[in-house]
């Protein structure tokens, strides 16, 4: 029922499509990559409806700064992480491949949409909320996780042209959502970079000779006290 760690959970999903993923490609045990498919699809199916479920009729609500972060995100790395486990899975299995890649395709417009609904909130959160450096969590790094995951998805839908008259249809289409997904994953980098200086370093100086404008940390000699708390912080120096 927490807005805050409930999707957490669905990592569970992803890890055990992760694991599948390494029994097919490295164990060349597409039968336990199966096994772990079917067994992470029906959890995702489980964890997703039933947290958002609680998460949507809960009352009272926290206030947007308190329920969100990015362990919301975890809703898009899990379904990503199925699509890519089926993709892999779909040479070594008796599926058929026409209703496999709707499936496969579907789930992965269906984790860009959770990442869409989620990343609005988070950059609204941001800019328009109070932050302070202690609610900066490694939760944000998600932010990229999520489209980095989405581009891998997307790449590997794309590694089977010509498998299903459906798929084809969607390639145009997977191609530029999967080109948007890493342009978005590379935006974060470094802004999710400039926030943990922010956090570690800026939001240290106890005289406030620290700020960072244009993207440039920029000290105010008139402030500061030469305590050299910006120094030991730094992870730079």
């Amino acid at each position: 029922r927490s807005h805050g760690a409930g999707p957490g959970f669905l990592t569970v999903v992803a890890g055990i499509c992760i694991l599948g993923n390494q029994f097919v490609l490295l164990g060349k045990d597409p039968a336990m990559g199966e096994a772990l498919f079917w067994i992470g699809s029906v959890l995702w199916i489980v964890i997703l409806w039933g947290v958002f479920y609680f998460v949507f009729s809960d009352e009272p609500k926290p206030p947007l700064e308190k329920g969100i972060n990015g362990a919301w995100l975890v809703a898009t790395v899990s379904t990503q992480a199925i699509v890519i486990l089926g993709c892999i899975l779909i040479d070594h299995m008796p599926w058929d491949k026409e209703i496999a890649f709707f499936a496969f395709t579907a789930l992965f417009l269906l984790g860009f949409m959770l990442y869409l609904f989620v990343i609005t909130m988070i950059f609204y959160r941001f800019a328009f909320k109070e932050l302070e450096p202690a609610q900066l969590s490694p939760t944000y790094w998600i932010n990229a996780g999520a489209v980095a995951i989405t581009t891998l998805a997307g790449a590997e839908l794309l590694s089977h042209p010509g498998a299903s008259p459906l798929l084809m249809e969607f390639f145009p289409f997977i191609k530029g959502l999967t080109l948007m997904a890493w342009a978005t994953a590379t935006f974060w980098i470094p802004m999710l970079f400039l926030l943990g200086f922010w956090r570690h370093s800026v939001k240290q100086c106890p005289a406030g000779a620290l700020s960072v404008i244009d993207k440039k940390v920029c000290w105010d000699s008139e402030k500061c006290c030469q305590c050299d708390t910006c120094i030991a912080v730094c992870p730079n120096h």
